[in-house]
């Protein structure tokens, strides 16, 4: 038996194939047993569409089995089963054994879909000398045993036609029952088709809230949303166009528009697309990008033409803005007078077209039209719904879309008004530059002129001293010693000038900032030693590495330890740790901790300030140096102290580069922390 399901193929005919074969076949094998014969249905070529029943009479198997008795048996069912097809009704004749075969046509819809069959093992008496001839000619050639030939009986034609009769019923109960699932199938295809085109719709709908949450221009979010109406994987309307109401809501504007203005440009696009393209919109968006093209098209050109007052609230376009959803308007008939001229004109014979309010949060947005002047498809009521969901989306990304220009527009300026801002903030840098630089000069002229007048002096006497006729050699390396202590001297204000006033442009790279404190701490070991200072030192192991200036962060360290040393003149202790912020994210602590002099409270209100000194011969520039690099690290510098009771110095480096100018952090100067104990 062949297949009892073969596919249809798209707007094929039905076919018998497209029935429930197996319940016929259960139906016709208890039939088979009731009446004692074999009963079958073949299809309009002569295949088989059920199964005989396994259990045949004894004659028909015996005949079966036999190869040549088979072959004969299938060439004479053939000719029965083309005699009907050929004459259209139920026939009855005799096999080449010479038994009963009756055939029944089975009609629907005015069409042969199968013929059913009824095989016996009764030898057919209807006066004629054939049968007999035929079944005495089978026993010899197939050797058929005596036992099987006494179980033949002989039947005439009038008790075969009832047999005929209850055939010829049987094959209309199988037609009707075949007509009214024929139905149920049609039923089941159009319901198919209908869900399929509902499902497609809401496939566009989710590509198409799936490119709009991209990162689009207006006017390509325009385009997508247009190219969704019209594309066939979307709801597949001819044309759209789509106007937004201007800034003063005064009119409505013709924006962009979709689709071919004549018949022939209609043609030409269906030409150009693929014959099979089961790739989704957002498939295709993604792989080939989004060209707007519609710039070139002669009804894009239309569409941005158009200006519609809003004081026109009767005429559509206009009044499709406070329609509730979608709306279906006729181009013709009563409400021919309710559509804008210019826009009838643009519809041409179009019977019809579909207007799709944008509002969003109740805002008026703008009207999407579309229309099947090509296609003259209908436009259905569930596509009706769908285009309510739809021209929420389209709302909702043009708003945002709108919003976004907005915001972008006002990050230009933003970004304009911070270059603008940086340029004066580095003019103003510079005026303070020459304005320390000022400072500098004033105090190196005021320190320098000390030194120099010692230095002169002495070397005043010490020509005096060896104009004499025996100069005393003591006195000479007395004053020469001066001389050289005060040269010292000035070498040292020198580099810590130098030092303040030429610090560079900050450059930063990640080290470990405990390897460039313990290389500070062998570079001072000796003088440390020699004040009797003992230095301790607790470094966390999680430190991760920061981003400095090497040389600079070096100097920091110097003036901080060197500063701690020089204020225990009979000894003391040093302790300094590096830690990460706990109180601070994202930064790490250093803390500097001696057991000196300490600081008054006087002093600590200046302690910052450019040579502003309480120690004998120093310049006043270290710590003024150390806030002025922390600063530009993006750090913080903290002080804690009181007269004779040692002093504490904190630092804090951030983890990563400042994304802000280090000497503008928090509308101001990087900030200080003074703490001073009574």
């Amino acid at each position: 038996m062949v297949s009892l399901m073969k596919k249809k193929k798209h707007n094929e005919e039905w076919s018998i194939y497209d029935l429930d074969l197996l319940s016929f076949e259960r139906i016709l094998k208890k039939a088979s047993l009731g009446l004692g014969q074999t009963l079958f249905l073949l299809d309009t070529e002569g295949n088989f569409l059920t199964s005989p029943p396994p259990d045949r009479p004894p004659f028909c198997k015996y005949v079966l089995d036999h190869k040549e008795g088979s072959f004969r048996c299938r060439e004479s069912l053939y000719k029965g089963h083309k005699r009907v097809m050929e004459e259209g009704k139920s026939s009855i004749f005799s096999c080449h054994a010479g038994m009963v075969k009756v055939t029944a046509p089975v009609w629907v819809e005015s069409r042969i879909v199968a013929v059913l069959n009824g095989c016996t093992s009764q030898l057919l008496d209807d006066g004629s000398p054939f049968p007999q001839k035929k079944f005495r000619q089978a026993i010899l050639d197939l050797a058929i045993p005596q036992k099987i030939i006494e179980g033949i009986h002989t039947v005439s034609k009038e008790e075969v036609s009832k047999t005929m009769e209850l055939l010829v019923a049987m094959a209309k109960l199988i037609a009707e029952t075949s007509a009214e699932n024929l139905r149920t199938l049609q039923q089941i295809d159009e319901a198919t088709r209908h869900i399929k085109r509902q499902n497609e719709k809401l496939i566009t709908l989710y590509d198409l809230n799936q490119i709009l949450q991209s990162p689009l221009s207006l006017d390509e979010k325009l385009f997508v949303i247009l190219t969704s109406l019209t594309a066939p994987q979307g709801f597949g309307f001819s044309r759209a166009m789509l106007l937004l109401l201007n800034e003063n809501m005064t009119h409505l504007e013709g924006k962009m528009g979709v689709g071919p203005s004549t018949q022939e440009e209609a043609l030409m696009t269906k030409k150009k697309r693929p014959a099979k393209d089961e790739r989704s919109l957002f498939e295709k968006i993604r792989k080939q990008g989004i060209p707007i093209e519609t710039g070139n098209s002669p009804f894009d050109e239309l569409t941005r033409s158009f200006s519609f007052p809003t004081r026109e609230k009767k005429k559509f376009p206009v009044a499709a803005l406070f329609e509730k959803g979608p709306v279906v308007v006729a181009n013709r008939g009563e409400q021919k007078n309710r559509v804008h001229p210019d826009l009838r004109k643009t519809m041409g014979n179009t019977t019809s077209f579909v207007a799709i309010p944008l509002i969003e949060n109740e805002t008026l947005i703008g009207v999407i039209i579309a229309d099947n002047r090509f296609s003259r498809k209908k436009i259905e009521k569930d596509t009706l719904q769908m285009l309510s969901i739809f021209s929420h989306q389209a709302a909702t990304a043009i708003s945002n879309s709108k919003l976004y220009s907005v915001l972008q527009e006002k990050i230009f300026q933003l970004v304009d008004s911070n270059r603008q801002l940086h340029k004066a903030h580095t003019r103003l840098m510079q005026m303070e530059r020459f304005s320390v630089m000022g400072t500098v000069a004033a105090g190196v002229a005021h320190e320098i002129k000390n030194p120099l007048n010692a230095i002169v002096i002495y070397l005043e006497l010490l020509k005096k001293e060896l104009e004499k006729e025996t100069p005393e050699k003591e006195k000479i390396a007395e004053k020469l010693n001066v001389v050289g202590q005060e040269i010292e001297r000035l070498s040292d204000m020198t580099t810590e000038f130098l030092s303040y006033s030429n610090v560079p442009h900050l450059v930063t790279t990640p080290i470990d900032i405990r390897i460039l404190l313990n290389q500070v701490l062998r570079f001072i070991r000796y003088q440390a030693k020699e004040k009797n200072v003992i230095i301790r030192k607790e470094f966390s192991k999680s430190i991760p590495d920061i981003p400095v200036s090497h040389k600079q962060m070096k100097q920091v360290f110097l003036n901080i330890i060197l500063n701690a040393i020089q204020a225990m003149p009979k000894g003391g202790e040093l302790e300094i740790s590096a830690k990460t912020a706990r109180k601070r994210k994202g930064f790490i602590e250093i803390i500097f901790s001696d057991t000196g002099v300490g600081i008054g409270k006087e002093a600590m209100v200046h302690i910052f300030e450019p040579f502003y000194t309480t120690r004998r011969g120093g310049t006043g520039l270290g710590l003024s140096f150390v806030d002025k690099v922390i600063k530009e690290h993006g750090g913080e510098v903290g002080i804690e102290s009181a007269k004779g009771k040692g002093a504490r110095v904190n630092l804090f480096l951030p983890i990563r580069n400042p994304e802000v100018e280090p000497a503008d952090r928090k509308g101001g100067k990087a900030q200080r922390r003074y703490r001073h104990e009574i």
